[in-house]
């Protein structure tokens, strides 16, 4: 028997319960009307208690799931980028603090096998100037262009502590500064001349886990080649500042 078919049972059960014609005596327009007015009040009852029940049971799955223990959605939310960066296509977009854009962004970079150009804006984070200078030293030619202000923002604070420049000076990493008053403001990267990333985040950790931000990673041609004649025009400029090893 369907849920209808229920609902015409219970309403016929409700309305000659409450109604003095006999089981077998036909029935006037008027108790017609009644009896499919019945019939749906009855329905909605039914429905109701359905939606009820179904919500009671989608709630007490989600109080016993592992996710949601205290920390368990952000653990499970950092385990779940860590483990399928490596596997996802190269075209994609992500955001935080959603999505853990660091570990993204080390999964991304770690698939370099030829080169990687950057051009960043702000570069305080030492877990990718790690991978970049080990990317370096494995072979693959590395080249970071930095903004002044922030570069020099970086040195004044760092209190006798390596920056994240140094590591990479150290490692063979060629870095350039634009020594210009306009503001060097790319977040861009290509890698092996087969992608680029773009988007808000900053090399830092507020900036690839805490704050609101994007990062696309886009494989098109054209994308690159206009990424990469950006970045040698500015790569080249004369009044750069050269980095060297210490």
């Amino acid at each position: 028997m369907d849920l209808a078919q229920m609902v015409v049972k219970a309403g016929d059960y409700a309305f000659r319960r409450g109604s003095s014609a006999t089981p077998d005596a036909p029935m006037t327009v008027a108790e017609q009307q009644r009896r499919r007015g019945l019939n749906k009040r009855v329905m909605r009852a039914v429905m109701l208690g359905m939606g009820v029940l179904t919500l009671a049971i989608m709630a007490r799955t989600l109080q016993h799931s592992p996710a949601a223990a205290p920390g368990g959605a952000g653990r499970a939310a950092v385990a779940a980028a860590e483990s399928s960066a490596a596997g996802r296509t190269p075209e994609h977009v992500d955001y935080a603090p959603g999505a853990n854009l660091e570990a993204e962004e080390i999964a991304v970079l770690g698939k370099a096998r030829r080169n990687i150009d950057v051009a960043m804006y702000a570069f305080t984070d030492k877990e990718i100037a790690e991978l970049l200078a080990s990317k370096a030293r494995q072979g693959v030619r590395v080249r970071v262009y930095r903004d002044a202000e922030q570069y020099a923002q970086e040195q004044s604070r760092a209190y006798g502590h390596e920056t994240t420049s140094a590591i990479l000076v150290a490692a063979g990493v060629d870095v350039r500064v634009k020594a210009s008053r306009d503001l060097m403001h790319l977040k861009s990267y290509a890698v092996d001349s087969s992608f680029i990333r773009t988007g808000s985040a900053n090399w830092s950790r507020a900036g690839l886990e805490d704050q609101d931000n994007d990062v696309f990673y886009i494989q098109s041609p054209d994308a690159v080649t206009a990424f990469s004649a950006d970045f040698e025009a500015l790569w080249n400029r004369s009044d750069n500042l050269v980095l060297a090893r210490p």
